[in-house]
C-alpha cells in the first residue's frame, strides 16, 4: 500500500539525484538505504574474526546495559 512521507528540500534533492531513469522512489530507497545490522550480527561477525572473545563478551554486556537504560528512559 502506498504511503505518503514528508522530506526536507535537502533530503528530496539527494534522493532525486540518486534516482536512476525508470526507477521508482521505492527502488531508490531500497538501493540506497541499507538496513543496519543488529548488535548480535555484529558480535557474531567480530567473534569469527577476533582473537579475544573476552573483549567482545564485555562489549556485548556493555551494549546490553545501554539498551536497558535507554528503554527505561523511553518508558
Amino acid at each position: 500500500m502506498p504511503k505518503t512521507i514528508e522530506l526536507t528540500d535537502h533530503a528530496f534533492a539527494r534522493i532525486k539525484a540518486a534516482r536512476q531513469e525508470e526507477e521508482s522512489w521505492s527502488d531508490v530507497i531500497e538501493r540506497c538505504v541499507e538496513p543496519k545490522p543488529s548488535v548480535s550480527e555484529i558480535i557474531r561477525a567480530l567473534k569469527r574474526s577476533a582473537p579475544s572473545h573476552e573483549v567482545l563478551d564485555e562489549a556485548e554486556k556493555s551494549i546490553t546495559q545501554r539498551r536497558k537504560r535507554a528503554s527505561r528512559r523511553k518508558a
